[in-house]
C-alpha cells in the first residue's frame, strides 16, 4: 500500500480525523509527530502544526538527513503562519519573497526523495472577525485577507511553474462565508467534514494522473 503523507497547520488538523477515513482504505496514511501537543493551542506551531513554510522547510531538511522521508505521496499546506504580522510594525512572520524561496526548497526536498507532491491553498481569512480588538489582544497578532489572497498567489505561481498539482482548498471554503467559522480561523465540524470529503475526492483523482 502506498504511503501518503499529510502535513498542514491546525486547519489540517481540524479535517484529518474526517478525512483519513475516506482515504486509509487505498493508503497508508504518515504524518509529523505530536497531535496532543498541537491541540491543547491551535494558534501555536508545535508538533503536527507544521507551522510556517520555514518552520516546514527546517522540519524536512531533518527528516531527510535523518533518512525519514519514506512516503510516496504528500499533501501539505503551509501560508496562514507566513502572513501573521506584527501589530506595531505590520511585518509578516515570513516575508512573500521568503515564502516563494522557502517553497521552492520544500519542494527540492520532496522530489528529490521522488515524493509525488499536492498543494493545498491556505484557508479565508475574514478581516472583521480575525482581527477584532479582542483578538488581536488575545493573540497580538494580525491577519489579512489581502495577504492571504497574495500568498495564495505567489504559492499558485511556484506551483505552476514546477509542475505541482493543487487543491483549491481556499474556494472551496470560502463559499460558505463567515458561517463556516468557529473561531477566528478554525471551522465547524460540519465544514471539517465538507472539507475533508472534498480533498479526498480531489486527492484520488490527482493520484491516478501521476
Amino acid at each position: 500500500m502506498k504511503k501518503l503523507c499529510i502535513l498542514g497547520d491546525s486547519i489540517s488538523i481540524h479535517y484529518r480525523e474526517y478525512l483519513i477515513p475516506f482515504l486509509d482504505d487505498e493508503f497508508e496514511i504518515v504524518t509529523k509527530d505530536g497531535l496532543e501537543e498541537a491541540s491543547k493551542d491551535l494558534n501555536i506551531p508545535v508538533g503536527a502544526n507544521v507551522g510556517d513554510s520555514r518552520m516546514l522547510r527546517d522540519y524536512l531538511l531533518h527528516e531527510d538527513e535523518n533518512g525519514r522521508i519514506t512516503y510516496d505521496y504528500v499533501m501539505f499546506n503551509c501560508g496562514l503562519h507566513d502572513i501573521k504580522a506584527n501589530i506595531e510594525t505590520g511585518v509578516q512572520q515570513v516575508l512573500i519573497e521568503d515564502y516563494e524561496k522557502n517553497l521552492n526548497s520544500i519542494l527540492d526536498i520532496w522530489q528529490r526523495n521522488n515524493v509525488k507532491i499536492i498543494f493545498l491553498t491556505s484557508t479565508p481569512v475574514i478581516d472583521k472577525i480575525h482581527n477584532s480588538p479582542e483578538r488581536i489582544a488575545l493573540n497580538k497578532i494580525k491577519r489579512s485577507r489581502k495577504d492571504l489572497l497574495a500568498y495564495n498567489e505567489v504559492a499558485l505561481k511556484v506551483m505552476k511553474e514546477r509542475g505541482i498539482p493543487v487543491i483549491d482548498l481556499f474556494s472551496f471554503t470560502d463559499k460558505f462565508g463567515e458561517a463556516a467559522f468557529c473561531d477566528h480561523a478554525h471551522f465547524t465540524h460540519e465544514v471539517r467534514k465538507l472539507q475533508a470529503a472534498y480533498l479526498a475526492g480531489a486527492v484520488k483523482a490527482i493520484v491516478q494522473q501521476f
